[in-house]
């Protein structure tokens, strides 16, 4: 329960911690250091991802998707891959404000995420393409064009993904967990079942005695078992929320996030650049918290130690010290 309590809430920790602790220590050139780093680590992935896709790989590959198989390298997963990517490509689209050539490398990076086929790297992309333009490119400050294409070109490209897990496969895991976990969070109304209980790594390590009730029967082949089809015991965002803290929780976080968003969105005409990091950054998760555990997944803590630090720097800017008469 302790551990399942840290998981749900250590992306709001990393996040405040890295805001809070290093305020006025920080200039917006803090990122230059690891600038070159991040280039580096760029044409890494991009030459690899390339060899692995179309001659023999030398890594392990994933599922064969459309044209070639799913890209991992030297990862667990591609979705760790892909992760990676963007996390360096965040940093470069930091510094591009003082670094125009760093476009290359956030091109690069696309190009390795796209070779990954995770759905929601590819539309967090083209998200941040978008922002780009409309905001950094162009200056628009309106809003509600940019939202309607967003959320527009979102649902063209993850409507097949949604149909698949949601509407095509009658019993998928995720549907599962997703009706699941809302019939749980209405017995168990309103702060629902606790941690450790339901759709979280902790409670399919330990089996929750939920999961019995439920008819998911721990078996190697098929995950849920005979009672329950589907691959996993955890696999999505939003019915760890729901059913583990209930609608009190979701109403909770919902909250948190929407006032993330709305400081974000505030910063918009004073920095560009930090406005469109970060809304890219909350983008992605909310994007990834539709297909897998977005902001409780362990490889999240790092663009929210980065949205912390950008934050700091956009808030309580370092002062320069004036130079002694």
């Amino acid at each position: 329960m302790f551990v399942d309590a840290y998981t749900c809430a250590k992306f709001f920790i990393y996040y405040l911690c890295a805001r809070l602790l290093t305020q006025g220590k920080l200039d917006e050139k803090y990122f230059f250091s690891i600038n070159r780093i991040c280039k580096i680590i760029a044409v890494i992935f991009f030459v690899l991802a390339l060899h692995d896709a179309f001659l023999s790989p030398w890594f392990p590959v994933a599922d064969f998707r459309y044209f070639t198989n799913s890209v991992m390298l030297f990862f667990e997963h591609p979705e760790y891959l892909a992760r990676a990517s963007m996390t360096v490509l965040f940093i470069l689209a930091y510094n591009y404000r003082y670094y125009k050539h760093n476009i290359y490398y956030i091109i690069m990076l696309t190009i390795v995420m796209i070779l990954t086929f995770r759905t929601k790297a590819i539309i967090s992309t083209f998200i941040i393409y978008i922002l780009y333009i409309y905001f950094v490119k162009f200056k628009f400050k309106s809003l509600l064009p940019v939202g309607v294409g967003a959320v527009g070109g979102t649902a063209y490209l993850g409507y097949d993904s949604l149909n698949k897990y949601y509407v095509e496969i009658e019993e998928s895991a995720r549907l599962i967990l997703t009706n699941d976990g809302i019939q749980i969070a209405n017995n168990y109304f309103p702060i629902g079942s606790g941690f450790g209980s339901f759709a979280s790594s902790m409670a399919a390590q330990y089996y929750s005695k939920l999961y019995m009730k439920l008819g998911y029967y721990r078996r190697k082949d098929i995950g849920m078992g005979e009672g329950r089809k589907g691959n996993f015991l955890s696999d999505t965002f939003w019915p760890i929320v729901i059913a583990q803290t209930g609608w009190l929780g979701l109403f909770s976080f919902c909250l948190a996030i929407i006032s993330m968003l709305i400081y974000i969105i505030q910063s918009r005409k004073s920095d560009v650049y930090y406005f469109w990091v970060a809304l890219s950054i909350m983008a992605h998760e909310i994007i990834a918290s539709f297909a897998e555990s977005a902001f409780f997944h362990p490889t999240a803590m790092a663009e929210f130690l980065l949205l912390g630090l950008i934050t700091s720097i956009h808030e309580f800017p370092r002062e320069e010290k004036k130079a002694k008469d």
